[in-house]
């Protein structure tokens, strides 16, 4: 579990470096994030996906044969919450000012869906709007299809923080974020349109294309902001907002989608504070 190994390593450093005597708190950090998709592309499904992932040379974003209209890729995802922890450890430099550093593991993801008109629902080959209507009788009806892409991902995400205690409970942060891709889910539904007969039966069977091999950039870089209230010596709680700033995409010319995230964290202090 090369993922769980790389947390570890990271807990293990933060472990070492809080036994040192400049170290003020150090504990674990637990909350949730929501993350969205943002940038030029992120409205987008095609940069996804392409003939090679479900052969057949088949576009499922592409123009379809027989003066067919381009089939819609245009969808505005949905956002998705996911967990956030891991292990914090923070320096005062004096009653002001202090630095924190973290190794968080959270998830993020979007999911994007659309139903197509039924003229726009095949693209090419064998199963044309011309094929399934022909085989029509009085009372059937055709199915619109579906496009549903689902994004599943695992990220250490490793902030560092400088920080300006407002008050003693009271401070606002902000520093940059590295964050490294250690599991990654993806679902592609592309289901072309059902046929029904008016006695129930199936006329045309539905495609589905799933188990894709969505390629993933390895790691991003980012900023985290925001502000942390203290509201006893071992609890304190956080609100902050973390975009990364490079495509999620790994292609040779990356499509404009990016990750977005904001969390509410809760920060279990050990130490005395």
């Amino acid at each position: 579990m090369k993922q769980f190994k790389i947390f570890a390593i990271c807990i293990g450093l933060f472990l070492t470096l809080a036994s040192a005597q400049e170290v003020s708190q150090y504990g674990l950090v637990l909350g949730g994030g929501y993350s969205m998709l943002y940038g030029a592309d992120a409205n987008n499904m095609a940069p996804y996906i392409d003939s090679n992932d479900i052969g057949g040379n088949r576009q499922p974003f592409g123009y379809g044969t027989n003066g067919l209209p381009k089939t819609t890729a245009n969808a505005s995802p949905s956002g998705s919450v996911g967990i956030v922890v891991g292990a914090f450890l923070r320096l005062d430099w004096n009653d002001f000012f202090y630095t924190r550093f973290e190794a968080t593991y959270l998830w993020k993801g979007a999911e994007y869906q659309i139903t197509l008109p039924v003229d726009e629902t095949y693209y090419g080959g064998a199963d044309s709007v011309n094929s399934i209507t022909a085989s029509l009788e009085p009372g059937d009806s055709v199915l619109a299809g579906m496009r549903r892409l689902v994004i599943s991902n695992g990220y250490i995400q490793i902030p560092i923080l400088m920080g300006v205690n407002i008050t003693r409970e009271l401070s606002v942060f902000a520093g940059p974020h590295a964050t490294i891709l250690v599991q990654k889910g993806f679902e592609a539904h592309i289901t072309e349109s059902n046929s029904n007969g008016a006695d129930g039966s199936q006329i045309e069977g539905k495609k589905s294309y799933t188990g894709i091999n969505q390629k993933y950039a390895a790691w991003d870089l980012g900023v985290t902001a925001g502000l942390a209230y203290v509201f006893s010596d071992q609890f304190q709680l956080g609100l902050r907002w973390a975009p990364g700033f490079m495509p999620i995409l790994d292609r040779p010319t990356p499509p404009e989608i990016k990750m977005n995230n904001i969390q509410v964290v809760a920060s279990f202090n050990f130490s005395e504070f």
